[in-house]
């Protein structure tokens, strides 16, 4: 039944049914005689969002607000606790993988020194 990994699908965004959004070099496992997807292989999975930007209080004239028009990423690990850099995922729990914007893509290469 199970043939092993059929193609490696580099580094993607995963949105899971969970909401949360994560990065990763993901590789799919298919069975090579069905082609349907068995499971997928996140390695060195991060978790990435949106959050308003600080903004410098120095550069607020007196009386203005600081906005929360500006968003940074944020990473932070998908599983903190764990020691492992690669974690299976059933096909279930992945809503779709899709390419990262650019500026993701070059942020987590960075962080995770590839």
């Amino acid at each position: 039944m199970f043939r092993g990994l059929k193609y490696l699908m580099a580094v993607k965004l995963a949105l899971l049914k969970s909401g949360e959004e994560v990065v990763s070099d993901i590789k799919e496992a298919r069975d090579k005689e069905s082609d349907t997807p068995i499971y997928y292989i996140f390695k060195n999975p991060v978790r990435v969002e949106l959050i308003p930007a600080p903004k410098d209080p120095e550069l607020l004239t007196e009386g203005e607000e600081p906005s929360s028009d500006r968003k940074e990423l944020f990473f932070s690990p998908w599983i903190p606790l764990s020691a492992d850099t690669e974690m299976v995922v059933d096909v279930d729990w992945v809503v779709t993988v899709v390419e990262p914007h650019e500026q993701v893509l070059k942020s987590y290469t960075e962080k995770i020194g590839v």
